[in-house]
């Protein structure tokens, strides 16, 4: 019977924790607010996620120089391959020149 007062008791202990930790603000945000941010900035998931991206990007271009190869296409035409980041910073530089003139 006693471990089962315990028992309720740290489960008391700690609900009461995890509500004081997601609802209290601290300048503005609560400390799971902030952990969150951190993680989503600084975490793990992060980095495997731009991996990811430029292993996507390297497998797309390997990919595209083979078709041209196979087909001939790699003589005919030239092999101006941008990535999605390339192509969206040539487009700002681009806008920024036509909003200028």
């Amino acid at each position: 019977m006693w471990a089962l007062i315990k028992f309720l008791f740290w489960l008391a202990c700690a609900m009461a924790f995890g509500v004081l930790l997601s609802t209290v603000r601290v300048g503005g945000k609560t400390p799971v607010q902030r952990v969150q941010e951190i993680w989503k900035t600084y975490g793990v998931s992060q980095k495997i996620e731009v991996g990811v991206g430029d292993l996507k990007e390297s497998v797309a271009g390997a990919i595209d120089n083979a078709k041209d190869k196979v087909t001939g296409d790699d003589k005919r035409k030239p092999s101006e391959r941008h990535s999605p980041k390339e192509r969206e910073a040539i487009n700002k530089l681009v806008a920024k020149k036509n909003h200028t003139e």
